[in-house]
C-alpha cells in the first residue's frame, strides 16, 4: 500500500446560504465558468448557462450530461439545495404512491430520502475528480437551539433543508459560507430595542452560536459582500485546482443521449410521460432508456415531438 504525504488539493465542495434576495446566486456566478442546475427558476433573471430541472430525474440527467458530454464548464451550481431536496422527496413518494415521507411505515421514507440524496452527492465525485467545483446554493432559516448541558434556548441560522439533509450536506462540504445583512440591535433609554442597519452584506466563514459556517482556507471570519463583488476576497477558497481542468475537455464527443438531454431541458418530465403512455419505454424508465434509433427519430423531428408532448400534457390535464 502506497503512503501519500502532504496536502491533496482538488476541486472544492462549497455551500452558499443566506436569506432570499441577498445575492447568493450572484456570488455563485463569480466562480470559474459556472453552469447552474436550476431547480426553482431562481436564475431566470440572470445571464447564465443553466440546466432547468423540474423533477428529480431532471437533476440526475443533468449530472449525467455534465459527466459524459464535452463542455468547458469548471463549476456546477445547484440552485437551490432545499428545492432539490423537495424534488427528491416528490420522486420518492410518487415512486411508492405515497402522499408524503411520513406515509411510509417505520420511518422508511426518511431513510429512502437519505439514501437517494446521498447517492446523488456520491455521483458528483467524478465531476470533482475532473476538476469541477460543486456549489450548493441554499436558503436560510432561523431555528431554536437547545444545548444538552445548558438551560434555555437561542436562535441559530442554518440551511433551510430538512434535519436529515442539512447535516448530510454540511458534512459533505469543505466550506460553508453564510451570507447575511449586517444588523445591530440597540436599546433606548426606556429599554426598548430596535434593529439598525440591514443594508450592508457580510459573508461569514467561521461557525458561531448564531450560524453555521466553516472553511479550510484561512479566510477572514467576515468578508464584506458589496456588488460588484471582488472575487479575489475569497479566491483562495479554490486553492490550486489546475490538476484536472484538462480532463473536462477530454470528455467524449457529444452523443445522441447528450444531444437529446440538452434538447429536452425543461420538458423532460412531459416527454417521459408521453414515452411511457405510448409504450416507447416501460413505467419507471425515461428517455435515456430508449434505443439509439428512437433517440435519433426524436431529434430528427424535435419540434414536432415537443408539440405532441405539449398536446399530450394538456389532454391528460383535461381528463383529470
Amino acid at each position: 500500500m502506497k503512503i501519500s504525504s502532504g496536502k491533496i488539493q482538488g476541486a472544492q465542495r462549497i455551500i452558499l446560504y443566506g436569506p432570499e434576495g441577498i445575492g447568493k446566486s450572484t456570488l455563485a456566478n463569480q466562480f470559474p465558468s459556472p453552469v447552474f442546475i436550476d431547480t426553482e427558476g431562481g436564475t431566470n433573471w440572470m445571464n447564465v448557462d443553466r440546466l432547468i430541472c423540474a423533477s428529480w430525474r431532471d437533476v440526475l440527467d443533468s449530472i449525467k450530461f455534465l459527466k459524459t458530454e464535452k463542455h468547458t464548464f469548471k463549476t456546477v451550481v445547484f440552485d437551490t439545495a432545499d428545492w432539490a431536496e423537495r424534488l427528491c422527496t416528490q420522486y420518492i413518494c410518487s415512486s411508492a404512491n405515497k402522499l408524503g415521507l411520513s406515509s411510509f411505515d417505520h420511518g422508511k421514507g426518511y431513510l429512502l430520502l437519505d439514501e437517494e440524496f446521498g447517492r446523488m452527492l456520491a455521483s458528483l465525485n467524478n465531476l470533482i475528480g475532473s476538476g469541477m467545483h460543486i456549489i450548493f446554493v441554499a436558503h436560510a432559516a432561523v431555528k431554536s437551539m437547545t444545548l444538552p448541558d445548558e438551560s434555555g434556548s437561542f436562535d441559530h441560522w442554518e440551511l433551510k433543508c430538512s434535519k436529515r439533509i442539512s447535516p448530510l450536506l454540511k458534512e459533505w462540504a469543505e466550506a460553508v459560507l453564510f451570507v447575511n445583512y449586517k444588523i445591530t440591535v440597540t436599546e433606548n433609554e426606556v429599554g426598548k430595542t430596535k434593529a439598525i442597519g440591514g443594508r450592508k452584506r457580510i459573508i461569514h466563514t467561521q461557525h458561531t452560536a448564531a450560524y453555521d459556517a466553516k472553511n479550510r482556507s484561512d479566510l477572514p471570519d467576515q468578508i464584506p459582500f458589496e456588488l460588484p463583488f471582488d472575487f479575489k476576497l475569497i479566491e483562495k477558497i479554490l486553492g490550486d485546482t489546475t490538476v484536472a481542468n484538462a480532463d473536462v475537455d477530454a470528455t467524449p464527443p457529444e452523443s445522441l443521449y447528450g444531444k437529446l438531454t440538452a434538447a429536452l431541458v425543461g420538458v423532460t418530465g412531459d416527454a417521459n410521460d408521453w414515452l411511457i403512455d405510448k409504450s416507447w419505454v416501460k413505467p419507471g424508465q425515461t428517455f435515456r432508456d430508449l434505443p439509439e434509433v428512437k433517440m435519433k427519430e426524436i431529434l430528427d423531428r424535435l419540434q414536432n415531438f415537443k408539440v405532441v408532448i405539449k398536446k399530450h400534457k394538456k389532454e391528460k390535464a383535461n381528463v383529470k
